[in-house]
Formats: C-alpha cells, sequence, structure tokens
C-alpha cells in the first residue's frame, strides 16, 4: 500500500509499516512468536515428509494486502483511517497465519513437536497433551516445551494450581518414561 506519491518516500516507509504489521500480528495472536521469521526474496515450494513416509509439497502463499484511506487526513496528521487499516491489515494476517499452521499440524506434519489439547486447560489434559510429544530436557533434567493458549485459555494457565499428589504421581512416571525414549533416540541416532 503506497502512503506517498514519490517512490523514495514510500521505499523509507515500507519498513516502518511492516515492522509495525509484524509487532501487531503478534500481539493479536501471540503463538506466532514461538515460529521463526526470516526475510527472504523469493519463497519456493516447501516438501515435508509426512509421518507415514509421503513427501507433501507445500505452495508458498502470496499474500497482498490494501486499503482505502485517505491521503490528506495522513497529512494533516489525523491517522484514524491509516491506523484502521494497519490493524484490519494485521488483523487478517494473523488470521492467515494461524490458519495456515493449523491446517499443517491437523494433517501431521508435526506429529511428535505439535499437540492440540481442548477443555479446560488442568493438569490431566496438558499431561495427555505431553503423552503424544517427543520432549527434550534442559541440563537440570527439566522437560522443554511451550504451551500455547488462546487469548481466554492464557490467564486460565497462569492460575494453573501445584499438581495434587495423583497429578504429580502421573507427572513423574510421564517424565521418567519421556527421558527414557529421549535416551533411546539418541542412541538411535548414535547407532545410525
Amino acid at each position: 500500500m503506497g502512503l506517498f506519491a514519490l517512490d523514495e518516500y514510500n521505499n523509507a516507509a515500507r519498513p516502518v509499516v511492516h515492522r509495525w504489521i509484524e509487532a501487531r500480528t503478534n500481539e493479536l495472536a501471540p503463538s506466532l512468536r514461538l515460529f521463526p521469521r526470516l526475510e527472504a526474496e523469493q519463497v519456493l515450494t516447501a516438501r515435508v515428509t509426512m509421518p507415514d513416509g509421503a513427501v507433501e509439497r507445500i505452495q508458498p502463499v502470496r499474500n497482498l494486502d490494501g486499503g482505502q484511506f485517505d491521503i490528506r487526513e495522513v497529512v494533516a496528521g489525523r491517522l484514524g483511517d491509516l491506523r484502521a487499516n494497519l490493524e484490519a491489515v494485521a488483523k487478517r494476517r494473523a488470521e492467515l497465519m494461524v490458519a495456515y499452521l493449523k491446517q499443517w499440524v491437523e494433517q501431521g506434519v508435526t506429529e511428535g513437536s505439535i499437540t492440540k489439547a481442548s477443555g479446560a486447560p488442568t493438569w490431566d489434559p496438558m499431561m495427555d497433551g505431553l503423552e503424544k510429544l517427543a520432549l527434550g530436557f534442559d541440563e537440570d533434567g527439566e522437560p522443554k516445551f511451550n504451551v500455547v493458549g488462546g487469548t481466554g485459555a492464557a490467564p486460565l494457565l497462569k492460575a494453573l494450581g501445584p499438581r495434587d499428589a495423583a497429578e504429580e504421581a502421573r507427572w513423574q512416571e510421564l517424565m521418567t518414561r519421556k527421558k527414557e525414549e529421549r535416551r533411546a533416540r539418541e542412541r538411535h541416532r548414535r547407532m545410525a
């Protein structure tokens, strides 16, 4: 979207606008912060090996955003229309990116690295989800994983209290098993 009549001004404004949209997209969909971004001049078709061994091709998705606003308002310092347009672009971008990633999660591309849970966030569904993951552990033996929740789930996750005795026993058994699975994967990689 060109703000100015002169290309030099647009070239200077474009990175600023892009950074704002990127930051606002991450505010609207915080889980996107977990995925590293890379600027590229050309995006090629990606090939992903599915859990069943089939190779899927992921075509790049081209997304052009635009909007309408009165440039005289911007020049006069009244930025309401411009802000509304950029907000709409960020919202649409967040929705598209989340839908794109969700599509591949549902097809199993990320099997073993992402799992989806439903219902209220409590320890039991969280451990059910961890059962499906190939966990890594830090040098202190603590599991390495991220929990991503929607805006409604975030306060519930923060309020999640300590595990009761039964939950703690299940947690310890799960972590012992996951550590052994990790060691087995590492032994297999060394042998291969």
